[in-house]
């Protein structure tokens, strides 16, 4: 499945209905977009306190630029353009953000002629780097494989959605204020800087985001800081070390199915997430190792299933903590493993067990503290060789 990153969730400055997200209707209106229009539109805030610099590169060549004020500047391949914009001479209504801010309003086009496999919109003209004034960008760029946002970071940015693109490297960092996040149609083999800091995003309809990350072998520090509350899908064939990808994640509670098949370590792979209760089926391969501290700490995680562990070893603090742990399947796992003070009943007890592999030589399940290690079948567990620990 080619994903689609996707992506909308409350805004600060923009008014909001559960998870979806409402355009701030202060905003100028940007025309309807459809695939084949190839071109950009973008709303820029002109702050009343801020240098209000932007700089815009684009690879081939005759693209034009509209700055929003009645100029224009036709491209040559990867050359920086500036426009500084003068807050006091801007045209328009004054608004206010979220911080008390004025700022007035100018809407943007790039108009592509023909391929731009590589668009900055986050240059900076010196080491001195302030926020970028982007509320809003909408637009088609079909043959776009780079995408800049991420050098300076744009801050109050609350949509991104292409129409159609072909993004293969993109970073979406260090903007908390993002509620929309769709790029339609491209398979992300990269993503540089990933989702750190990021806000409560959804997709344009307001569905969950899913990933497919075709060749990143590792997943660390994606989702650093970010405020999402819901993620969709990962598919993620190459990846081999998933670890703490989801650090500081705290708002978290839903994530859809994993698919990973080549990871070798899960060890801290979905760590301190408090509020993390509903994670898909985790496919996993026999090349997967460890799964020590898997879940510690995300007390509210319900049910967790991996489809092959004939191969790991290590189990330390893979569940510790998971109070409300009610169904747990590692399959052909040949090594102890503990999962107590959970909610297991002896139903689901004895799903655990017949999952398991054959024990490797003298191994333990600790199962004490579930609701059903008194009265679950332990003689599955001891017929493969375990020592089951129910009290």
């Amino acid at each position: 499945m080619g994903l689609v990153i996707g992506i909308s969730g409350p805004s600060a400055s923009s008014s909001t209905t559960g998870d979806s997200w409402v355009r701030n209707s202060d905003w100028l209106s940007i025309p309807s977009i459809s695939p084949g229009d190839e071109i950009i539109y973008g709303l820029y805030a002109i702050y009343e306190d801020m240098p209000n610099e932007l700089i815009v590169s684009l690879s081939g060549t005759g693209h034009t630029i509209n700055w929003g004020d009645d100029t224009d500047q036709v491209t040559v391949n990867l050359v920086e353009y500036t426009k500084t914009y003068d807050y006091s001479t801007a045209s328009g209504d004054i608004s206010i953000d979220k911080y008390g801010r004025n700022y007035k309003q100018v809407l943007t086009s790039i108009t592509l002629n023909g391929t731009c496999s590589t668009m900055y919109l986050d240059r900076s003209a010196s080491e001195i780097k302030y926020n970028l004034g982007w509320l809003d960008i909408v637009g088609d760029s079909p043959t776009t494989a780079t995408l800049g946002l991420s050098q300076r970071g744009a801050t109050e940015l609350e949509r991104l959605w292409l129409v159609d693109s072909a993004l293969t490297t993109c970073g979406f960092a260090f903007m908390p204020n993002l509620r929309v996040l769709d790029v339609a149609y491209g398979v992300v083999p990269s993503i540089s800087q990933s989702f750190q800091g990021v806000g409560n995003f959804r997709d344009n309809n307001g569905d969950a985001v899913n990933l497919n990350l075709t060749s990143i072998p590792t997943f660390i520090n994606i989702f650093n800081n970010a405020q999402i509350t819901k993620i969709g899908n990962l598919d993620m064939n190459s990846v081999t070390s998933f670890v703490a990808g989801f650090s500081e994640v705290s708002a978290l509670y839903e994530i859809g199915y994993v698919y990973i098949p080549s990871v070798t370590s899960l060890s801290s792979g979905f760590p301190n997430l408090p509020s993390l209760r509903n994670i898909g089926l985790i496919t996993t391969g026999l090349g997967l190792t460890t799964i020590a501290n898997m879940f510690i700490n995300a007390y509210n995680v319900e049910d967790v299933e991996l489809t092959e562990c004939a191969n790991v070893t290590t189990t330390t603090n893979a569940f510790s903590q998971n109070r409300n742990l009610k169904r747990c399947i590692l399959t052909n796992l040949t090594v102890g493993v503990s999962i107590i003070n959970g909610k297991m009943s002896a139903i689901a007890l004895n799903a655990f067990m017949t999952a398991l592999g054959t024990a490797n030589g003298a191994q333990t399940l600790s199962i004490s503290g579930n609701p059903g290690s008194l009265t679950c079948d332990t003689s599955i567990g001891t017929g493969k060789g375990y020592t089951v620990v129910t009290a």
